[in-house]
């Protein structure tokens, strides 16, 4: 161990902590750590080879751990090594030589212990309740996934337990659809579900077993849209115990497979290996029953119990002293007239009286911000011991079940406090994010996270950078040397010059900033940019914070790569002799910018797509952009007025801003994401100095080829195959306005097209161009063109249209984005 450090340090290596199974797991290995004094280090990147390249570069993050800096490790094996075989995994790990702790790994690996979720025996539990407590035969199960051996336990654990119960294994009440992975014969996700649902219900299906919580979600969702009441139709039940499912109206019955506590036993088992204590290979963590109303389980208040009579006297003071070593915070008094209230509603002599004393003491707790479980749970178990006559058992357990209700919906309401707190902050965050994303001068940058980061609690953070960037692969090494340009903890920032310190990567925890009196947990992210490499970024924050930064190394990368950008200007600048040969330079630039961000045109199961973008000498900035996401596919195409880098930058912004406003918030609608744009070019107008004009039309599809549109001053034409027309549309009459303008239109609208219509979208470029007889291309023209090709595929039409373009070079970019109505294949007619 390094002379510095005065505390083991144990890694985890996962994808992301942002969703519930990732961030339970990370949340629990802190409390733990915190309790053995250990400080932690999370890298958090993607699936090891990850089939998608620009993921590599947030996998090489987990290349940073060398040389025995840490002193354990504990790895996600369900998502984090889902793409390696056997093979390849213990080769992996063969690396480390140190303790190392598996967490969903369900091929064994020898010497190495593994942390297993209740996969199989989760879905029997589940199983067990709706045929053993609700009586249910007719049981479905929605969704397959043959790529997450965890996902194969919980369907075979479904067939299973039909066969023990003497159930019939239905085809017709089995959905392999997962609402994640698309459908490819022309019908979207929600459609096939439509289609599915209700000839399952014609075929007796009472109750549907839900490979994980959010197919449930969108099962209900669906079923509420068909008509079907959950639970009085059909009963609907998750697996995975996510808030959001326990927040829900009705709450959603799911197996909670206690991913905190796996995080905790992680942490503990490595512990043990570090004092040299054998551990077991295998290690299950039990999972618990969350019982909500989707199921068709009862409400609180509706059972009642009946008269009761014995004494319990004999344990009382066993069982107060139990209480107390559960529940310290609790006065003996206190506790002492809960045992009795629960003691006489056995009796039968006020059974309200102890749900009233307990909800009194949930909400108590609540307020003083004291976690409600596992606590109360175990005090309702120590309860439970409570003798009672033989004859009574049954009481005994109904009210335990109320009280367990009780605690459960307490908790529910404990947990949503705290995401409605994260809300909160994340504005917060927004406006810090806003701030970097800004900013082209590293200094400037390095500055503003140095005095806002401090503000929404993230109290110490380190930042390095590569002296090049450059494209990663795994299993690549890193470069063993990067720059530190950033450091601070809760007392002041570090001096480290103008060019920074060279700093060993493998050090991750550098000793100019560690705090040897206090435990640390950090967080590490990589700092990258489409396929390059820039740094890393560590933050050393807590539970509540942890997701910010996951959100915060995204703008910081953005941020980065503008700086680089510049750079790249000022170095052209500094070089060239003459001003021709700068422009040239810029010129370049600006057109590299312009063509590294054009997306790939997707092959898309229900479109068919093309789209091109013809830069014109002087190195304008027209743009297209192609946005996948879960709720409709988004489409993009615009123009910033003028020439040069800086155009070219406010592209870039618009891009970035687009694609983290849409992911962020999927619920987004177009006029909503152009007012969010507009804000956030405000700054960058006043910061350059220019007075750019932007004109941007964007289309988000809403399925089954209904768009909505906004956009500012501009036009595009539909095709109707139907009648061999084109309909022109204007998205706003207006004159084209600057960015800044307060006023800018907000106007939306839709549009659906049918077999075979094609919507075109184009820039101004188009109509102001020359035609080979050395007149303006005009609108009428492209009408006709449209008109005489608009049967034609995507890129047919767009290569007659360019065909009739004057072949000199073009004074302004043209972009041009056809999308065609359904896909059908070559022979669209």
């Amino acid at each position: 161990m390094p002379k510095f450090k005065k505390r083991p340090l144990i890694g985890y290596y996962n994808i992301t902590i942002s969703q519930d199974w990732g961030f339970l797991p990370w949340r629990g290995m802190l409390k733990a750590a915190k309790s053995h004094n250990i400080d932690t280090i999370s890298f958090i990147g993607e699936i090891l080879n990850h089939h998608d390249p620009l993921a590599h570069q947030s996998n090489a993050v987990y290349d940073l751990h060398k040389r025995g800096y840490l002193d354990g490790l504990i790895l996600w094996g369900g998502h984090f090594t889902a793409n390696l075989s056997h093979s390849e995994v213990l080769d992996y790990v063969k690396q480390f030589q140190l303790p190392m702790v598996f967490l969903e790994n369900y091929n064994p690996i020898p010497g190495i212990p593994s942390l297993l979720g209740p996969n199989y025996d989760g879905i029997k539990m589940m199983m067990d309740h709706l045929v053993q407590i609700h009586g249910y035969k007719k049981i479905g199960f929605m969704g397959q996934d043959q790529a997450y051996i965890g996902f194969t336990h919980r369907y075979q654990a479904y067939v299973d337990a039909l066969k023990a119960y003497g159930l019939e294994l239905d085809p017709r009440l089995i959905g392999p659809w997962l609402q994640w992975v698309p459908v490819y014969d022309g019908r979207s996700n929600d459609q096939w579900l439509d289609e599915w649902l209700p000839k399952a219900m014609d075929a007796g299906l009472e109750a549907i077993l839900c490979l994980a919580d959010p197919i449930a979600w969108w099962v209900i969702e669906r079923l509420n849209g068909l008509g079907y009441r959950v639970p009085e139709d059909v009963a609907v039940v998750g697996f995975d115990g996510f808030i959001d499912s326990k927040l829900m109206n009705p709450p959603l019955t799911t197996l909670d497979p206690h991913f905190e506590e796996s995080g905790h036993y992680a942490v503990k088992i490595i512990v043990d290996l570090l004092k040299g204590k054998k551990v077991p290979d295998k290690v299950f963590v039990p999972p618990e029953l969350f019982i909500g109303r989707t199921c068709g389980c009862f409400d609180l208040g509706s059972m009642h119990i009946e008269e009761s009579s014995g004494d319990k006297k004999k344990v009382k003071k066993h069982i107060i002293g139990n209480l107390q070593s559960l529940l310290p915070h609790e006065k003996p008094e206190s506790l002492e007239k809960l045992h009795d209230a629960f003691s006489e509603a056995l009796q039968n002599k006020s059974a309200p009286s102890f749900l009233g004393i307990l909800e009194q003491k949930l909400s108590d707790n609540l307020k003083q911000g004291i976690e409600l479980t596992p606590r109360w749970q175990e005090a309702l178990n120590c309860l439970n011991g409570v003798f009672v006559h033989s004859d009574r058992v049954l009481e005994k357990q109904v009210l335990c079940h109320q009280a367990r209700i009780l605690v459960n919906n307490a908790s529910v309401r404990q947990q949503g406090s705290i995401r409605y707190q994260s809300i909160a902050r994340a504005l917060t965050e927004t406006e810090v994010s806003t701030q970097i994303l800004n900013n082209f001068e590293l200094s400037k940058v390095l500055d503003l996270l140095a005095v806002t980061l401090p503000r929404i609690g993230i109290r110490r953070c380190y930042l390095a950078l590569f002296d090049e960037p450059f494209t990663y692969k795994f299993p690549d090494s890193l470069p063993d040397t990067a720059r530190l340009v950033l450091g601070f903890d809760e007392f002041q920032r570090m001096d480290l010059g103008p060019q920074g310190q060279l700093m060993a990567t493998y050090k991750i925890i550098p000793e100019c900033i560690y705090n040897a009196k206090a435990s640390s947990h950090w967080l590490v992210f990589s700092l990258h940019f489409s396929e390059k490499q820039i740094g890393f970024v560590v933050f050393d924050s807590d539970v509540e914070r942890g997701v910010a930064c996951e959100f915060l190394k995204v703008f910081i990368s953005r941020s980065l790569q503008s700086v680089f950008l510049i750079r790249e200007r000022t170095k052209a600048v500094e070089n060239l002799e003459k001003i021709k040969a700068r422009l040239q330079s810029e010129l370049k630039t600006a057109q590299n910018i312009q063509n590294s961000l054009l997306p790939k045109i997707p092959e898309h199961p229900l479109f068919d797509i093309f789209a091109v973008l013809k830069p014109s000498l002087s190195a304008g900035s027209n743009f297209y952009d192609i946005i996948e996401n879960p709720r409709g596919e988004w489409f993009i195409i615009g123009d910033v007025h003028g020439q040069g880098i800086y155009a070219g930058l406010i592209m870039l912004k618009i891009q970035t801003a687009s694609h983290l406003l849409i992911n962020k918030i999927p619920e987004i609608r177009p006029h909503e994401l152009l007012n969010r744009v507009s804000e956030v070019i405000q700054e960058n107008n006043i910061q350059f100095n220019a007075n750019k004009v932007i004109s941007i039309m964007i289309f988000n599809h809403l399925g089954k080829g209904v768009f909505c549109f906004s956009g500012n001053s501009l036009q595009f034409l539909v095709y109707r195959h139907a009648k061999g027309k084109v309909e022109l549309i204007e998205i706003n009459s207006s004159q084209e306005r600057a960015m800044q303008d307060e006023n800018i239109p907000s106007n939306e609208g839709r549009v659906a097209l049918e077999q075979g219509d094609c919507l075109l979208g184009f820039t101004s470029g188009l109509i102001k161009a020359v035609v080979r007889s050395g007149q303006s291309f005009g609108m009428n023209h492209l009408i006709n063109i449209f008109q005489a090709s608009g049967h034609k595929a995507a890129e047919d039409l767009i290569d007659d249209i360019l065909a009739e373009l004057h072949q000199n070079d073009l004074d302004e970019d043209i972009s041009l984005m056809a999308i065609k109505w359904p896909f059908n294949g070559p022979d669209l007619l």
